[in-house]
C-alpha cells in the first residue's frame, strides 16, 4: 500500500511493528494521550490500510492474493466462518486454527509469554525431536525447546517467561521433564524445579511446565514420554507417520529430527540428506516456518 501517516506518524512495511509498539508503550505518554486511550491508534491504522487495500488497481490484486496465501500458510493468519459449509472448506486447508487429528505421531509446541513484554521479538527457537525405543521396546519421545535470549534488559524486552506445552498423541505417558521453573531466576534464585501439568485436550495428551532465560543465555526445556503403543505398532508394520504442527503467530523456529527405529528404512518424504542413507535413523534439519508431515517406510 506504500507508507501511510497517521497523528504525524509515517508507518512502513520496515518499521510498522517497532513503530507500533513504541507507540503504545511509550509513545503515547510523551503526547499525553491517556492510558486507556493508547491503542486507538491500531483502529486508525486499520482503517487506512483497509481503504487503502481496497482501492488498489487491478493489477495489484495477485500481489495481495499471494501475500494472503503466503499468511495462511504460515500460520499468521487464521480465518472463522459463521457459515459452517464454508467453515468445513476453511479447516480442510488448515486455515481455520484448529489442532488436527492425525492418526500418526504428532508434536506441536505451544509458547506462552507470561509477562515478558515484546521478548518474543528476541527469542530464537529450535525443537528437538528425538524418538527410539528403549530396553523394554517401548517406544519414547524426547522434545527438547532450546531458546535463546537475545534481547536485554529495556521497554520492549525482559528475561523470557514461558508456559510451554508439548501436544503429543493422545495417551502419551510422561517419563520426565528437565529445564522446568518453579518461577524465575528473580523471584527463584536457586532454580528450583516447578510443576508439570499433564491433561488431556483437542484430542491429545498434554504437558506443560514453566521456565525462564535471561537476556544474552540460553537454555533447554525437554520433556521426555512414551508414545502410545499403537504408533510402535505401526513401525513395526513397516510404517511411521508424523505430523508437526507450527504455533500461529510464530516465525521459523528451527527442527531438527533424530528417529531410531531399529530397522533400516525404505523411502523417506522427505528424503534425507544422502549421506544419511541405508541405516535406521532418520535425520533432518528444516524449520517450522510452515506445518511439516513426514512419511517413513521401512
Amino acid at each position: 500500500t506504500g507508507p501511510i501517516t497517521i497523528d504525524g506518524q509515517t508507518f512502513t512495511s520496515e518499521n510498522m511493528i517497532e513503530t507500533l509498539e513504541h507507540q503504545v508503550e511509550i509513545g503515547f505518554l510523551e503526547q499525553g494521550i491517556p492510558r486507556s486511550e493508547r491503542k486507538d491508534i491500531m483502529g486508525q491504522l486499520s482503517t487506512e490500510l483497509q481503504e487503502k487495500l481496497f482501492s488498489l488497481p487491478a493489477a495489484k490484486w495477485l500481489d495481495v492474493m499471494n501475500i494472503i496465501k503466503d499468511a495462511l500458510s504460515e500460520r499468521h493468519v487464521q480465518i472463522y466462518e459463521k457459515n459452517p459449509d464454508i467453515q468445513t472448506e476453511i479447516a480442510a486447508q488448515s486455515w481455520a486454527g484448529r489442532v488436527k487429528d492425525f492418526s500418526g505421531d504428532f508434536l506441536k509446541v505451544v509458547d506462552a509469554n507470561m509477562a515478558s513484554l515484546k521478548t518474543d521479538a528476541y527469542i530464537e527457537r529450535n525443537v528437538a525431536y528425538e524418538v527410539y525405543f528403549n530396553e523394554n521396546d517401548d517406544l519414547v519421545a524426547r522434545a527438547t525447546m532450546h531458546y535463546k535470549n537475545t534481547g536485554t534488559f529495556s521497554w520492549k524486552s525482559t528475561r523470557y517467561r514461558t508456559y510451554t506445552r508439548v501436544y503429543a498423541p493422545q495417551g502419551s505417558e510422561l517419563i520426565g521433564v528437565t529445564g522446568h521453573l518453579k518461577d524465575d531466576k528473580l523471584s527463584n534464585p536457586n532454580l528450583e524445579p516447578g510443576e508439570v501439568d499433564v491433561y488431556d485436550e483437542l484430542g491429545k495428551t498434554v504437558f506443560g511446565a514453566f521456565t525462564s532465560i535471561e537476556p544474552g543465555q540460553e537454555g533447554d526445556l525437554v520433556f521426555e514420554y512414551k508414545l502410545p503403543q499403537e504408533i510402535a505398532r505401526q513401525i513395526k508394520d513397516g510404517e511411521y507417520n508424523l505430523f508437526i504442527e507450527k504455533q500461529a503467530g510464530t516465525g521459523a523456529p528451527g527442527l531438527t529430527l533424530s528417529l531410531k527405529f531399529g530397522k533400516n528404512l525404505e523411502s523417506a518424504e522427505p528424503s534425507e540428506e544422502a549421506t544419511y542413507w541405508g541405516d535406521s535413523q532418520y535425520n533432518v534439519e528444516t524449520d517450522l516456518r510452515v506445518d511439516q508431515e513426514f512419511q517413513i517406510k521401512f
